[in-house]
C-alpha cells in the first residue's frame, strides 16, 4: 500500500473516531436535558402538591459563582472621602477604624469590617429633582457598583431613605447595602457597609447543589418551620459578604429565593439556610 492510501485510510479513521465520539457528547447531552428536565417536573409536581407555585422562567440551572476574598485600600477609600466632603484631615482611633473631617463640618468614618458613615457638612447637598437620581450619580464617585434596578426607597413626610445593594462581577451582595439619607430635599448623610477594593484571592467552589436540589431542600425547610408562601417567584444567585478579619472581608455565594410572602437565603455551597441578620 502506497504512502498516499495509508494517509487517506488514516484519515479515514480518524474522521470515524470524531463522528462516534461526537455521538456520544451529543446523546450524554441529550441524556442530561431529558433527565434536568424530568426532576424540573417532579420539583414542580411536589411544589404544588404542597400548594407553592413556581413562576414561569425561574432560572434552575445557573452556575455558583466563585467565592471572592477582598481587601481594604485606604488610598481609594481617601479617594472616595474626597470625592464627597473635600480635603480632610485623617484620625486614626486605632483597631483599623479611621475618622476623616473636613473643614466645613463633614465627617466619615470607616471600619475594617466595610461599615461606614459620611455626614455631608454644611447644609449637605440638594437632591435635585430626585433623590434616587442623586444617590445614583454618587454611586460611580464612591467606587461603588450597585444593583440600580432594585433600589429602594422609605419616604416618611419630610425625609426620604433610598437604598442600594452593592454588586459584585455582577451578582447582588445581599447584606452590603449603602444607604442615602435626604431630609427637607437635601442630602446629609450616608450609611452602610461598602466592599472592600482589591480583589486578594479567588476560589472555584465544586460539587453545590444545583437550582432544583436547593429548592427541594427550601420545601423541606418551610415545612419544618411552618412558614407560608405560595409562590417562588425567582431565583437568583447573589453573594454575602462576612469580615472574619479587619480589612478583609469575604463573599460568599448565596441562592435567594424570592417568594410572595419574604426572600429566603441558602448557602450555595452547604444547602443551609441563611439569615441577613446572622450573615456578617
Amino acid at each position: 500500500m502506497d504512502n498516499a492510501k495509508v494517509k487517506n485510510y488514516i484519515i479515514l479513521v480518524l474522521l470515524l473516531v470524531n463522528v462516534f465520539l461526537l455521538a456520544i457528547v451529543l446523546t450524554n447531552a441529550l441524556q442530561e436535558r431529558r433527565a434536568t428536565a424530568e426532576r424540573k417536573q417532579a420539583l414542580s409536581d411536589v411544589l404544588s402538591q404542597n400548594g407553592i407555585r413556581l413562576a414561569d422562567g425561574v432560572e434552575l440551572t445557573q452556575s455558583v459563582p466563585a467565592q471572592v476574598t477582598l481587601r481594604r485600600d485606604e488610598a481609594r477609600e481617601t479617594q472616595i472621602v474626597t470625592a464627597l466632603l473635600g480635603s480632610a484631615e485623617r484620625s486614626d482611633l486605632g483597631g483599623n477604624v479611621y475618622v476623616y473631617t473636613a473643614g466645613n463640618g463633614g465627617e466619615a468614618r470607616f471600619r475594617g469590617t466595610g461599615d461606614f458613615t459620611v455626614l455631608l457638612g454644611g447644609s449637605g447637598m440638594s437632591a435635585g429633582k430626585s433623590p434616587v437620581d442623586t444617590a445614583a450619580g454618587l454611586l460611580q464617585p464612591m467606587g461603588l457598583r450597585a444593583d440600580e434596578k432594585a433600589v429602594h426607597t422609605q419616604d416618611s413626610g419630610n425625609d426620604e431613605d433610598v437604598t442600594f445593594s452593592c454588586v459584585w462581577s455582577g451578582s447582588t451582595v445581599y447584606n452590603a447595602r449603602v444607604t442615602f439619607h435626604f431630609s427637607a430635599g437635601q442630602l446629609c448623610l450616608i450609611t452602610g457597609t461598602r466592599l472592600f477594593d482589591t480583589q486578594s484571592a479567588r476560589v472555584s467552589l465544586d460539587n453545590c447543589p444545583d437550582g432544583i436540589t436547593v429548592l427541594m431542600n427550601f420545601l423541606q425547610s418551610v415545612r419544618s418551620t411552618g412558614d407560608v408562601c405560595t409562590e417562588i417567584r425567582s431565583l437568583e444567585l447573589g453573594y454575602f459578604m462576612s469580615s472574619a478579619v479587619s480589612g478583609e472581608c469575604t463573599l460568599r455565594p448565596v441562592w435567594c429565593v424570592e417568594t410572595d410572602s419574604r426572600a429566603y437565603y441558602i448557602d450555595a455551597e452547604t444547602g443551609k439556610s441563611e439569615t441577613l441578620d446572622a450573615a456578617a
